[in-house]
């Protein structure tokens, strides 16, 4: 998690020259988990707040360009968009 919120990028290009996709891709299917278990109502929104804080929402700042390009250039619109979930939800405590 450390290195793509420490990642430095002006484009999908530039950030899969730089990275690869390997560390965004683990972080999405972590997020695109919580959002299934969200949606399935067996975890609420303040238990992925303990969990994670505002980690969630930063990370998710960096990873949303590269996660659209990899959806655009996938042709695959729905890819990952579970990972969204946790941000649809306002953490209030």
């Amino acid at each position: 998690m450390n290195r793509v919120g420490a990642s430095r990028f002006e484009s999908f290009e530039d950030y899969v020259g730089k990275y690869g996709v390997n560390d965004i891709t683990e972080i999405a299917v972590l997020f695109d988990g919580i959002g299934v278990l969200l949606e399935q109502n067996l975890i609420d929104i303040k238990m992925v707040n303990q969990l994670f804080g505002a980690t969630i929402y930063l990370l998710w700042n960096k990873m949303e360009p590269v996660t659209q390009a990899m959806r655009k250039g996938l042709n695959e619109p729905s890819f990952l968009r579970k990972s969204e979930n946790p941000l649809s939800n306002p953490i209030t405590c």
